[in-house]
């Protein structure tokens, strides 16, 4: 199952961590929607994207 990142982070923290997530994105191989909230991503790398952003 896919899920849109602004589904799970909240527009604050999709702004504050823009290019960290853009470039998690980009090692996983994932290309970022223009609007980066609405990139889809796997309940696995999003739970991974949560781990990396909390540490």
């Amino acid at each position: 199952m896919n899920v849109r990142l602004n589904e799970i982070l909240t527009p604050e923290l999709l702004t504050e961590h823009a290019q960290h997530i853009r470039d998690f994105l980009l090692l996983e191989g994932v290309k970022p929607a223009p609007e980066l909230g609405e990139t889809l991503l796997s309940e696995r790398l999003i739970k991974e994207l949560i781990e990396e952003l909390a540490g």
